[in-house]
C-alpha cells in the first residue's frame, strides 16, 4: 500500500509540474472578465451517493481587449468556486496570437506540493517498515 502511495504522488507531482510550465516571457500580462460560466454533470458521475458539488464540471469564458481590439467567449482554463461571472482573472497573452492565451498559472503550483507531500509520506511510509523489520 506504502509504494502505491508512493507511486501516486510522483504521478501527482509529475502532472503537476507538466501543468505547471512557466509562461513565455513574451506574454503580456492582462485581465479578462468571466462572461459565462458552463456547468455540467461529470461524465464520472456516480448515482449511487447522490449529485454533489464535486460532481459537475466546469468551463469558464473570458473576454479580455488587447491593442484594441476585444477577443469574446475565450475559454479560461482554471476554475474554483469563489468565480462568478463579471469577476476578472489574469492572462498571459500570446503577442504574435492574441486570440491565445494562458491562464494564470499560479494557482497551480499548489498541486506541486500536494504532490511533494504525497512522496514524502510514501517515502516515509517504506522507510518506517525498513526500519521495523531491522528493530523486530
Amino acid at each position: 500500500m506504502i509504494f502505491v502511495v508512493l507511486i501516486f504522488g510522483i504521478v501527482f507531482l509529475t502532472l503537476s509540474l507538466k501543468l505547471n510550465k512557466p509562461v513565455p516571457e513574451n506574454y503580456e500580462k492582462a485581465e479578462a472578465a468571466i462572461i459565462r460560466i458552463e456547468e455540467e454533470l461529470s461524465p464520472v458521475y456516480d448515482a449511487s451517493d447522490g449529485i454533489g458539488a464535486d460532481d459537475y464540471d466546469h468551463r469558464v469564458f473570458v473576454e479580455y481587449t488587447y491593442k484594441g481590439k476585444t477577443y469574446s467567449d475565450k475559454e479560461y482554463a482554471n476554475y474554483n468556486s469563489s468565480m462568478k461571472e463579471g469577476d476578472t482573472v489574469l492572462v498571459y497573452i500570446n503577442p504574435d496570437k492574441p486570440e491565445e492565451f494562458i491562464s494564470d498559472p499560479s494557482g497551480n503550483f499548489i498541486f506541486v506540493i500536494i504532490g511533494i507531500v504525497i512522496i514524502l509520506v510514501g517515502a516515509g511510509g517504506i522507510g518506517y517498515n525498513i526500519y521495523k523489520k531491522k528493530r523486530g
